[in-house]
């Protein structure tokens, strides 16, 4: 994805007059999608070789989700 998706897609959901987020729910929302994008590529069904690396990233995606 691209790190500015969630910001082109409220734009383009403005323009069509649809509901859309805007300011801090539009941070909130670019820095889940963006955890969550980064959360997938780490495969869950291999085996976790470093759960330290992802208890600190489910961690991140808790915080950023209480934005």
């Amino acid at each position: 994805g691209h790190r500015d998706l969630v910001r082109r897609m409220a734009v383009k959901r403005q323009a069509a007059g649809l509901a859309s987020l805007e300011g801090p729910d539009l941070v909130a929302a670019t820095r889940i999608a963006q955890g969550w994008m980064a959360a997938r590529q780490w495969r869950p069904e291999l085996p976790d070789s470093q759960p330290g690396i992802r208890e600190s990233f489910c961690n991140f995606i808790a915080d950023a989700a209480e934005v």
